[in-house]
């Protein structure tokens, strides 16, 4: 127990110093665009350490970068650390919404889509409001998309399904009376002030076609940057639904706060931009169509969202991205993955690996990854069973430039998924 009581005394402490540094440079600290994250982001990165939520008790923790241990985030003398009664519970939380911002952590809670905030240490706990609060009371499906916190302000993409009906009915009626029921999907980028718990609309798109979507890339201070998929007439079951999706229209927008409106950026076919999107620098990065089974490769491009020029960043390859201004390229499967700096598209001469792991959260520094792997567990009878773990682990950028290496790699925590 003293150790961990240490271990969060460290912990506010740093946090404390990192915000009395970040106010000296308060003048640059909305100039710039927070990238909306990774697709499979089950963590939130700080500035030294790493905030998850364990799989098996639903309880937050904190990992620091260094390796030097994790840590429950509860302070209550004599807790066993399992169930609702630890300070760290958080009840299975929404794990697709989890971040660190303003030196407190912030998560949607299940079943009541409230967001919460715990301070640094993960003790002190309030619950601000509901995103989209509007939506859910309206009783129609909601779904939370990708998101950035800037400031005071959590930027969102959801989208709403409900339904209609040829004649005035309720849905329980109207279904049962086979009344033709039709599904509609509103599409929004909103933000919701994370201290008020005021939710805002800030652009609106209903009835998107088949394949269509909204996607939140990136925010700021002053609006909110999102690419809208028009999608197509056709059915994921008639046939050329691929091949018309990937000549589909892409749209980059920007909201600004200033006026409101919305601006269209560039218009170009899916399959010009479908890979990926980071917005770093000032600049969107993106990747055209790669196919590894048609041996079909890609290329990078810059986008300049101030001065609206275009550049080609690589080409001829099959690329992942790591955010923090870098992704890895590979030409076949028989080569190892390249790095790529994004910047000067300067491309480092050792390979990683023939195989890379899932990449969950990057700073400007580096970033976490997930591996899966296997081994043998011996039980207390004698026999031995495999399990299954999912190893996180800090890499820094640095520390690629001499190949991908167990060595360059600080494991954070493991998670356990059972046996197999």
């Amino acid at each position: 127990m003293k150790k961990v009581k240490q271990l969060l005394a460290v912990v506010l402490a740093v946090m404390l110093l990192c915000s009395l540094t970040a106010c000296a440079d308060e003048s640059n600290e909305d100039s710039d665009w927070v990238w909306t994250g990774f697709e499979n982001q089950d963590g939130a990165l700080s500035e030294n350490g790493y905030y998850y939520v364990s799989l098996q008790n639903s309880l937050l923790s904190y990992a620091e970068l260094s390796g030097k241990g994790s840590v429950v985030l509860c302070s209550k003398a004599g807790c066993t650390h399992n169930g609702e009664n630890c300070e760290a519970w958080v009840g299975g939380f929404y794990r697709d919404l989890l971040f660190y911002g303003n030196d407190h952590i912030f998560y949607l809670a299940p079943n009541t889509q409230v967001l919460c905030r715990r301070d640094a240490t993960g003790i002190e706990l309030a619950e601000i409001g509901v995103p989209g609060e509007e939506f859910y009371k309206e009783q129609k499906s909601v779904s939370i998309g990708t998101y950035a916190p800037v400031g005071k302000y959590l930027y969102y993409a959801a989208s709403v399904t409900g339904k209609t009906y040829d004649q005035e009915s309720n849905e329980e009626n109207g279904e049962e009376s086979g009344q033709k029921v039709t599904a509609t999907v509103k599409y929004y980028i909103g933000r919701f002030h994370l201290d008020s718990g005021k939710d805002e609309i800030l652009f609106e798109k209903t009835n998107l076609k088949n394949g269509g979507a909204l996607r939140l890339l990136a925010a700021k201070d002053g609006g909110a940057l999102f690419i809208m998929k028009e999608g197509i007439d056709l059915s994921a079951e008639d046939p050329g639904y691929t091949e018309a999706l990937q000549q589909s229209p892409v749209t980059l927008c920007r909201w600004d706060a200033q006026t409101g409106k919305t601006e269209e950026l560039f218009q170009k076919q899916y399959k010009d931009c479908s890979e990926w999107q980071i917005v770093y620098d000032g600049k969107l990065y993106y990747a055209t169509r790669a196919n590894r089974a048609e041996n079909h490769r890609g290329s990078v491009y810059a986008y300049d969202l101030t001065t609206g020029k275009e550049e080609l960043v690589c080409e001829n390859g099959f690329f992942t991205h790591l955010g923090g201004g870098y992704a890895l390229r590979k030409t076949n499967d028989e080569e190892g993955w390249l790095l790529i700096e994004l910047k000067t598209g300067k491309t480092l001469p050792k390979d990683i690996d023939s195989a890379f792991p899932i990449c969950c959260e990057a700073s400007e520094e580096g970033f976490v990854v997930n591996r899966l792997q296997t081994k043998l567990f011996e039980k207390d009878d004698g026999t031995t069973e495999l399990i299954k773990e999912r190893v996180y682990s800090y890499v820094t950028y640095a520390s690629l430039s001499d190949g991908w290496q167990e060595a360059d790699m600080v494991t954070l925590y493991v998670q356990k998924l059972g046996g197999g």
